[in-house]
């Protein structure tokens, strides 16, 4: 269970979780869930999803002055690791202490996937 890999957290932080569909099955396949995100996107009038598409975050990066943690994933086919290399190069070049790390055998669901996960982040926010 999700929530439960995110009870480290419970003591020092608020955590907010969403809920998805269970079981999701074999034959769903990812554009059938974009697909259907789409639709009740549509039928509940939400906008502000679709702002994302042309959401630019770098011109803010000069703000960021406290310590930083970049998780990424070699496998991610969603939004590639070179994302996560070029939100740490950018913060650095803005003198961000950055800390990178790759996970090398997960993909674009590693946060759900990777046992340390949480323990990472956790240990980061304590230093």
């Amino acid at each position: 269970m999700v929530a439960d890999s995110y009870k480290i957290f419970k003591d020092g932080f608020t955590v907010y979780l969403f809920d998805r569909k269970k079981n999701f099955g074999d034959s769903y396949l990812m554009e059938k869930m974009a697909t259907d995100t789409a639709e009740a996107m549509d039928a509940l009038g939400i906008e502000l999803a679709r702002a994302c598409l042309d959401f630019e975050a770098y011109a803010n990066f000069e703000n960021v002055t406290c310590p930083t943690l970049v998780l990424g994933a070699k496998l991610d086919q969603t939004l590639g690791v070179i994302a996560s290399r070029e939100i740490a190069e950018a913060l650095k070049q803005n003198g961000t202490p950055v800390e990178l790390y790759v996970y090398e055998n997960y993909g674009h669901a590693v946060n759900d996937e990777a046992p340390d996960y949480c323990k990472r982040i956790l240990k980061f926010l304590n230093r």
